[in-house]
C-alpha cells in the first residue's frame, strides 16, 4: 500500500508427483525491476506503482510470481482558487500521499459538491459555477476525504452608458 512497503515470498519444491521435497534453495530475481525489487532472501520491496514478476529458481525449475503494488492514500489535500465567478470554471488539484510519505502519481478521487445548485464538480475536479453563494467541494479516495470551501461570485453585468438611444459604447 506505499512505496516502500515489504513483504516476504516464499517458494517450496516438489518433485514431480507434487510431494514436497525439502531442502531446496531458491534464488530470486525481479524481472520489472521498475516495480518491485526482491532481495537475494527473498524479501519484495514496492518500488512504484503496477504488477511486477519476481521469479523463485530452484535446481531442478523455477516458477514466477506476480507481484500487484498499488499505493493507497493515507493523506489527502485539495487545492484551489478561493472563487469562481457564475458561469466560470476552475480546476482544482487533489494530492495523495501514501504511508511511506510518498506522493502518489496522479490520484483520481470522486468529486462531489455540497450544493449543485452553487456549484457542480465534474470527475477531474473541475469546478462550474451556477449561482451567488459558498459552496464546498469534496475529493474522497481510499477513505481519505479532503474539502476546499469556495465562493461563487454574481457576474456584474456590463454597465451601458451612453445617448438615450441605448446604443452600447464600448
Amino acid at each position: 500500500n506505499a512505496v516502500g512497503a515489504t513483504a516476504q515470498l516464499s517458494a517450496s519444491g516438489a518433485d514431480q508427483y507434487g510431494n514436497p521435497v525439502t531442502g531446496p534453495t531458491f534464488t530470486w530475481q525481479s524481472l520489472d525491476a521498475g516495480v518491485v525489487t526482491v532481495s537475494d532472501a527473498g524479501l519484495a520491496e514496492a518500488v512504484a506503482n503496477g504488477r511486477g514478476r519476481v521469479v523463485a529458481t530452484a535446481e531442478e525449475g523455477t516458477d514466477t510470481a506476480i507481484v500487484r503494488v498499488q499505493q493507497v492514500a493515507a493523506t489527502l489535500a485539495v487545492t484551489g482558487p478561493d472563487s469562481v465567478d457564475v458561469g466560470a470554471s476552475a480546476a482544482l488539484t487533489a494530492t495523495a500521499v501514501d504511508s511511506g510519505g510518498t506522493t502518489i502519481p496522479d490520484p483520481a478521487p470522486v468529486w462531489s459538491s455540497s450544493l449543485d445548485a452553487v456549484a457542480t464538480v465534474d470527475g477531474d475536479g473541475v469546478v462550474t459555477g451556477v449561482a451567488p453563494g459558498p459552496v464546498d467541494v469534496t475529493a474522497e479516495l481510499d477513505g481519505e476525504t479532503a474539502a476546499v470551501a469556495l465562493t461563487i461570485r454574481a457576474t456584474t453585468p456590463p454597465v451601458v452608458i451612453g445617448p438615450a438611444t441605448g446604443r452600447r459604447i464600448a
